[in-house]
């Protein structure tokens, strides 16, 4: 792993997801209420179906687990859910075990309320994914920069290829990574903080972003090879009271289709 390895940021060994996750999860934002529109709109769009997937990879989820609770329908084998920090993959697997009922409960609730809130979006398919999710998901410590080739038939990444490092080079490292882990002719979806410079994960920890603009991101996936076509879309619902990060501007989802 070469991103944030500078003295200027903090180790990764103390990112806390216990912090993360109730700050920005314990209640649905409005930018990724407007992302799973946009995913739920843009599925539709492509014709992708329920149980198509044999396999999908959920890449760096932090703490997060709304990214496989919108692919879950469409999968009928397992999310392979993919994260560098030993604590957030600890997290996952308490939340998915329940061994976090008496640790710290009010994270599964929030949980449960996120996946009531998906469901009141997009519909009853979303009626017991978190639950679903306890079946589904394997969870496995990798390095998103040293993804295998042509293995995943669908990929999800959601606020990590430009929140792992401040270096644009290393941002376009990751995304090409990415989509080199897609089989030809399947799917990508991912998730990027705009103009974001840093965030934190508890008390006096300060970790990377990229200060990525909407020109950036058009020219990163532009650059990108074995794209057949990608479509980027800006949330417009920032909240000035409810922003998940300091000097961030807004959103994006990216879908794409990776070529034959």
């Amino acid at each position: 792993m070469t991103a944030n390895n500078t003295n200027e940021f903090t180790p990764w060994s103390e990112f806390d997801p216990l912090e993360y996750a109730h700050r920005n999860y314990s209640e649905m934002l409005p930018e990724d209420e407007t992302i799973i529109r946009i995913f739920h709109e843009t599925a539709n769009k492509l014709w992708i179906k329920l149980e198509q997937f044999d396999s999908i990879a959920d890449i760096w989820a932090w703490p997060n687990l709304y990214p496989s609770m919108l692919l879950s329908p469409y999968v009928k084998g397992k999310i392979n859910l993919l994260e560098y920090s030993e604590a957030n993959r600890d997290y996952v697997k308490k939340i998915l075990d329940w061994e976090a009922t008496w640790e710290y409960p009010s994270h599964i609730n929030n949980w449960r309320k996120y996946n009531r809130r998906i469901k009141d979006i997009i519909g009853d398919t979303y009626d017991s994914t978190l639950e679903q999710l306890k079946e589904k998901i394997v969870v496995t410590e990798w390095n998103i920069y040293e993804l295998p080739e042509n293995t995943y038939p669908a990929v999800s990444s959601f606020f990590c290829s430009e929140s792992i490092t401040s270096d644009i080079q290393e941002f376009q490292k990751a995304i090409n990574s990415l989509i080199w882990s897609v089989k030809p002719g399947w799917l990508f979806v991912v998730a990027h903080m705009v103009w974001s410079e840093w965030y934190y994960a508890w008390d006096n920890t300060n970790f990377p972003a990229v200060k990525l603009t909407l020109t950036d991101l058009y020219n990163v996936y532009n650059s990108a090879d074995n794209v057949d076509k990608f479509h980027i879309e800006w949330t417009s619902t920032w909240v000035w009271d409810k922003k998940p990060r300091e000097w961030y501007h807004s959103m994006v989802v990216v879908m794409w289709i990776k070529k034959k």
